[in-house]
């Protein structure tokens, strides 16, 4: 019973990270496929309506990159293939979540609100390793054992010399 307490206080708070956030990079495992939790976690943000950046983790080499296809069924589009622990293409998704910012309005001041962005995905799809690499500092513990961080982790990214973009990270489910 107190496991079901338990599960059902982690899944209100993913949904609520993912329903304050503007942004869902919805992480996967390329090496072990859709999964049922997958599936369930893409219902969840479809229902949302959120902008979503499907990140196909642990793509260390041209043979997992291809196998990433199979995750447009997941109805996100064309997958970020990623290597959070080699760092393969993680600047390139953390400017494609940068370029997510509003633009100013040329001669219009405008008070800068950071982005919220959610990292959502299945235990042990790579999401501490992710943050990790983003941040450049070891934030989250990260170990082979599913479900290793057990708590959403709140951060700041500075970008520029400013704090732009604020980042959630959900991890149990």
């Amino acid at each position: 019973d107190s496991i079901d307490v338990l599960a059902d206080s982690v899944r209100a708070q993913i949904f609520n990270a993912v329903n304050e956030s503007d942004l869902v990079l919805f992480m996967v495992d390329v090496r072990v496929g859709i999964t049922k939790l997958d599936q369930q976690f893409a219902r969840l943000i479809r229902k949302l309506d959120k902008k979503v950046i499907l990140v196909a983790n642990k793509s260390e080499n041209q043979s997992d990159r291809q196998e990433s296809y199979e995750f447009l069924s997941l109805g996100f589009g064309q997958p970020r293939t990623i290597s959070a622990k080699t760092g393969y293409a993680c600047l390139s998704l953390l400017d494609e979540v940068v370029s997510v910012l509003p633009t100013p309005v040329r001669g219009e001041r405008r008070e800068e609100r950071p982005i919220r962005f959610a990292i959502l995905g299945r235990p042990n799809a790579g999401k501490s390793t992710l943050l990790n690499r983003l941040l450049n500092e070891d934030r989250a513990v990260v170990s082979d054992i599913p479900g290793t961080t057990r708590d959403s982790i709140d951060c700041d990214f500075v970008v520029d010399g400013r704090s732009r973009a604020s980042a959630v990270l959900t991890c149990r489910c």
